[in-house]
Parts: structure tokens; C-alpha cells; sequence
């Protein structure tokens, strides 16, 4: 009897509690892809801007990317940006995972001296679903930056932060492919 009371006196409550949780869940998803990617309706299409994110190592040296897309395209633009303690101009980078390499020839956007280091931005066209192999493998992949004088320099994230972006860029691509 007593079990009934407190159904009848707390089910709706408690039923109601559960559901705001649902909501806070979804509505924090939301707003985690909100932070990292702006669409905006253009003529030719839909332009999804994946906004920067870093996390990509070298030796003494780090490297930032951002993604921008316009729907019904088959490549996506891979913008990076790197610094370096010396001045190293390249002029294609690898996307290199367990199952695939990819390579893109990549368009100098600028370089300039700042704190110590050159900063480098590049600009690359890449296949959209290569990149999307390469970017929501399970295993991190590597970024190898060739210079003109075929010297190498590697950039490669870690497991706990591979997965964390994978995630993320899994559910943007999922996205982009549920709205084309």
C-alpha cells in the first residue's frame, strides 16, 4: 500500500525528471556541434565551415585545421596551419591511416614571423570521402607535411584525442550526408 502512495505521489514527478534529463542530454549534443560547425545557405548550396581544431603534434610543433565543404561537391578544403622554429615551405601533404593513403597538393595562403616561430597556412582541395576515411578511422592517422625538397615533417594525434574528434567529426559527416 505504501509502495502504491508513493507511485501515485512521485510517478509523474519522477517521470518528469527523467524527461528534462533527455532533453538537457539532447540539447547539450546540439549545442557540442553548434560550437564546432557553421552552416550557412548559399545559392549553390549548403557551406558547412568545420570551425579549427588542433591537437595535431610534430616535433616542436604544432598543427591546427579547419574544413570548409559546400554541398554537392565531391572534395572539401582542408585549411592548416602550422609553426615552425624554421622556415619550411611545403608543397603537398599525406593523410596516411591504416587503410588508405591519401595526397593533396596544397596552395600557399601565407607565412609570417610571430612570437619566434613562422606561422604557415596552406590551403588543400581533398575527395570529401577520403577525408572522411582518414578523419573517423579508429586509429589515429598521421599528417606528413613534404616540402619542395622532399624533407618530411610528421604530425600525429593521440589516441584520447583521436577519439574524441573522431566522434565529433563522425556525427558533422553524418550530418552534411542526412542533409544532401
Amino acid at each position: 500500500m505504501a509502495s502504491s502512495i508513493i507511485k501515485k505521489a512521485y510517478g509523474p514527478t519522477l517521470a518528469m525528471c527523467l524527461f528534462s534529463l533527455l532533453l538537457l542530454n539532447t540539447n547539450n549534443q546540439a549545442q557540442s556541434l553548434k560550437r564546432h560547425l557553421v552552416t550557412k545557405i548559399q545559392d549553390e548550396g549548403t557551406l558547412y565551415f568545420i570551425n579549427p581544431l588542433i591537437d595535431f603534434k610534430g616535433e616542436k610543433s604544432k598543427l591546427e585545421y579547419d574544413i570548409t565543404y559546400l554541398a554537392n561537391n565531391d572534395s572539401a578544403t582542408f585549411n592548416f596551419t602550422y609553426f615552425t622554429k624554421e622556415l619550411y615551405q611545403i608543397d603537398s601533404i599525406l593523410f596516411i591511416n591504416a587503410t588508405s593513403t591519401s595526397r593533396a597538393k596544397v596552395n600557399k595562403l601565407f607565412v609570417d614571423h610571430v612570437k619566434n616561430k613562422w606561422e604557415h597556412r596552406y590551403s588543400a582541395r581533398i575527395p570529401l570521402n577520403e577525408l572522411q576515411v582518414f578523419l573517423t578511422d579508429e586509429n589515429p592517422g598521421d599528417l606528413v607535411l613534404l616540402s619542395t625538397d622532399s624533407v618530411k615533417k610528421n604530425y600525429s594525434l593521440n589516441n584520447g584525442k583521436w577519439k574524441k574528434q573522431k566522434e565529433l567529426l563522425s556525427k558533422i559527416f553524418d550530418l552534411i550526408e542526412a542533409n544532401s
